[in-house]
């Protein structure tokens, strides 16, 4: 009878363990990359994460007079790495010294929790006095006491003084569990 109330107890334990409680950090970052013609604008409002999954609310807006064309997965790191190294798509990303016998020496790698889903969907063009808004989020092992910046993808520059070139942006600004 005893390892029965037992183990009913325990299961009842589990059962009202709370699962991990999320963090709700409410924020005001805006921050630019400068174009030639204007400038891309970030703007995040809302930070909600836990130790396994993470969504944040923000806004890009393309404040030049070109369109610009936006890779949200990044593309293919030709350095091989045994982590998630940021490969310039929409992510949260860390930052960790690493030493590399390829390069010789230490460097800085940023690792990334990849964004999965968006809210609305992320267009893959965002014109001339454009901006999206929406709410991106994801899976990932998010450690505790560990800053976090936003990777905010790879934009393909359409205007004909940029030459098609690409850029990425990291917020200045992180957040900590």
């Amino acid at each position: 009878m005893r390892r029965v109330v037992a183990a009913a107890v325990l299961a009842l334990v589990l059962v009202a363990a709370p699962a991990a409680v999320a963090r709700t950090i409410k924020v005001d970052w805006r921050e630019q990359k400068p174009l030639a013609d204007g400038a891309l604008k970030f703007h995040v409002t809302k930070v909600v994460a836990t130790t396994t999954q993470w969504s944040i609310d923000a806004t890009i807006e393309n404040a030049s007079g070109s369109s610009v064309a936006i890779d949200r997965d990044g593309r293919e790191r030709n350095l091989p790495s045994e982590h998630p190294v940021w490969k310039d798509g929409i992510a949260p990303i860390e930052s960790h010294r690493s030493w590399t016998a390829q390069l010789g020496g230490p460097l800085i790698e940023w690792w990334q929790h990849p964004a999965t889903a968006f809210r609305p969907a992320l267009p893959r063009t965002l014109g001339p006095h454009r901006s999206w808004t929406g709410t991106f989020g994801g899976k990932g092992k998010l450690r505790k006491g560990q800053a976090y910046s936003i990777g905010f993808g790879l934009f393909e520059l359409q205007s004909a003084a940029s030459g098609g070139a690409t850029v990425f942006w990291i917020t200045d600004h992180s957040f900590t569990l």
